[in-house]
């Protein structure tokens, strides 16, 4: 980060640009989706710990919520990657007894979160869950991909020699072991799920819960959300609880247990051509319960990113807009 200095020479005031510090050790951790936005954000005055790749972006059909949620404050850094700024509707429906709804009603809310959640419905929850919202003309995995491309030959692949393999990070000395060293730090951005941080760290929070979620890939032609690009799953004794349209005939549907028989377990809803492209499940998907105090963390060290935090409502736009305010914080 360089400095503007104002100094005076004669009468003249003169403003001197001070090289950037380089002995600044701010680092990032984590290399998945929400790893390349901090880089792209926070710049050169933080050094880059690669970590794993997202979790939900990296595959060819990404698990997480595809969308960006459109918020002006974020506009900039969207046109920086050339991203168009001109919103667009996205639109989500209840399921619910066979039938879809499009209002934002407690009979359909409440038991829909319980379904998600169980006794572990996040407080603001209820008041978070819309049924229409306005997202950007691009995807999460489409930046993500475009930032990864961006860094891989240079800082991703310069962390990877540098660092190696992450072993741990000493809170209380603020150092990071790493294979290839120990290296202390001022500040730290962690945006890898808070319990792999916490193991790192040789902590704990009590009441920690998270939920793994299987994810399969179905082709078919029976599946009509009337305009909607997901829909919501309240009934209770239906084992997924989203869908969601990737493309013409082809959906996610999110369940939180492996189907011992899918295709028939599909086949009682859909009843055409079902084809079963894909099944993945990944652990610890979802966070449950409302996100845990955090404020004994040392000064300087930040969780960005929905698991991150342990908050399954901070979105990728949310993360953006965290990302900013710690840029204007920070250098």
């Amino acid at each position: 980060m360089s400095i503007l200095l104002l100094i005076r020479r004669g009468s003249i005031l003169v403003y001197l640009r001070l090289p950037e510090d380089t002995n600044l050790k701010n680092y990032i951790l984590g290399s998945g989706a929400i790893g390349c936005i901090a880089k792209m954000i926070l710049g050169s005055s933080f050094e880059w710990i690669p970590f794993k790749r997202s979790r939900y972006y990296s595959f060819d059909i990404p698990y997480g919520d595809n969308f960006i949620v459109y918020d002006k404050v974020i506009d900039d850094f969207m046109r920086s990657m050339m991203i168009n700024c001109v919103p667009i509707f996205y639109k989500r429906a209840f399921s619910y007894q066979g039938q879809l709804m499009f209002q934002e009603l407690p009979i359909l809310i409440d038991p829909y979160l319980y379904k998600v959640y169980g006794e572990n419905v996040p407080t603001i929850a209820s008041k978070l869950i819309k049924t229409t919202f306005s997202v950007y003309p691009a995807t999460v995995q489409m930046l993500y991909h475009q930032l990864e491309d961006k860094f891989k030959d240079n800082e991703i692949a310069a962390g990877v020699q540098k660092f190696g393999t992450m072993k741990s990070v000493d809170l209380d000395k603020k150092v990071i072991c790493c294979e290839h060293g120990n290296f202390e730090f001022d500040k730290l951005v962690y945006t890898i799920p808070l319990n792999a941080f916490l193991r790192l760290c040789g902590k704990s929070v009590d009441d920690l819960k998270a939920r793994a979620v299987c994810y399969y890939l179905l082709e078919t032609d029976s599946v009509d959300l009337e305009g909607a690009q997901q829909a919501l799953v309240v009934d209770s004794n239906v084992e997924f609880f989203k869908v969601v349209i990737l493309d013409k005939n082809r959906y996610i549907f999110w369940t939180f247990n492996a189907l011992d028989n899918p295709h028939m377990y599909f086949g009682k809803f859909l009843n055409y051509r079902l084809d079963i492209i894909e099944a993945k499940r990944i652990d610890e998907a979802i966070p449950i319960g409302n996100p845990p105090d955090l404020s004994w963390l040392p000064k300087g060290v930040v969780g960005v990113g929905s698991n991150a935090t342990h908050d399954d409502f901070m979105d990728v736009s949310s993360c953006i807009l965290r990302l900013l305010r710690l840029s204007k914080n920070i250098l």
